[in-house]
């Protein structure tokens, strides 16, 4: 019973030592990526203990497969920040499955739910990371699905007579999403390019890495193949269109079969509450 109250005290310990250092210090951080990260109570904390113990330089090498996907899920341009809250929030979950479960542990003087704990605090961060790789299958089928409208749309403002740059800039301009969604929020960068008057090639290979979608990569070579030919542009763009809107079926289909997929465990649940509902009385009585 000691030693999981020397448990307990050992962990508000350092979570008052680091969480006073890194209130003030972190606080405007902290609001900057408050809208993306929704475990920050404790994040003073866990940021505090981030660079005073050096955990992103001496685990740079484990860290740099996170900062990657970190970036694809948010925003490139502040990957930094993103990844050091996305380990922020892991410290945090790890911290609050060791302090409940001392608290607990202490409570019923027991040491099963410290063992508990542990296991959570290990587990917990894993799926966190595991949902990176779900966010990032979203991001770029949400991409394909966009794709097709994008292309068409463009390919209409080619026919009415406005070149290549000018079609993507005004289809941009049009969308209302174009901050939040993933296909549009690139091509802002494309569109700033343009009205900046770069060069348009690298422009669309820079656009073509941020998405880091096959589909992108061909819509992208096929732009800068024909984008000075005119007509063989929109020829190659209407093929092109055909086998996109048919890789949005094939995604929408996806997505509707995992819908349904996901609808099964919860009728289970409740069938089972139901015969549990329905067969208790009949139990009783016997």
């Amino acid at each position: 019973m000691l030693g999981i109250y020397i448990y307990l005290g050992v962990l508000l310990i350092i979570f008052l030592a680091f969480y006073v250092s890194g209130r003030k210090n972190y606080k405007e951080f902290i609001e900057e990526y408050k809208a993306d990260f929704k475990f920050t109570v404790f994040a003073p904390m866990a940021l505090s203990m981030i660079d005073k113990l050096k955990i992103i330089e001496r685990f740079s090498s484990q860290i740099t497969g996170v900062n990657q996907k970190v970036i694809q899920v948010y925003d490139y341009r502040r990957g930094p920040g993103f990844t050091k809250m996305h380990i922020a929030e892991l410290i945090s979950i790890s911290f609050v499955c060791l302090l409940f479960s001392a608290l607990f542990g202490a409570a019923d003087g027991g040491f099963e739910m410290i063992v508990f704990g542990l296991v959570l605090a290990i587990l917990l961060p894993i799926l966190l990371n595991k949902q990176l790789d779900d966010k990032i299958k979203k991001r770029k089928e949400d991409i394909i699905i966009e794709l097709p409208e994008f292309v068409s749309k463009v390919i209409l403002l080619a026919n009415a007579g406005s070149n290549i740059e000018k079609a993507i800039v005004r289809t941009v301009s049009q969308r209302k999403d174009a901050n939040t969604h993933p296909l549009y929020r690139e091509l802002k960068e494309v569109a700033a390019g343009i009205n900046n008057n770069g060069n348009f090639a690298e422009i669309m290979e820079q656009f073509n890495k941020r998405c880091g979608v096959q589909e992108v990569s061909v819509l992208t070579s096929t732009i800068l193949l024909n984008y000075k030919r005119g007509s063989e542009l929109i020829i190659s763009l209407r093929h092109l269109s055909r086998e996109l809107w048919e890789k949005r079926k094939t995604v929408a289909k996806i997505r509707g079969e995992q819908a349904s997929t996901k609808l099964v465990f919860p009728m289970v649940i409740i069938f089972i509450v139901v015969l549990v509902i329905i067969g208790y009385p009949a139990m009783s009585m016997m």
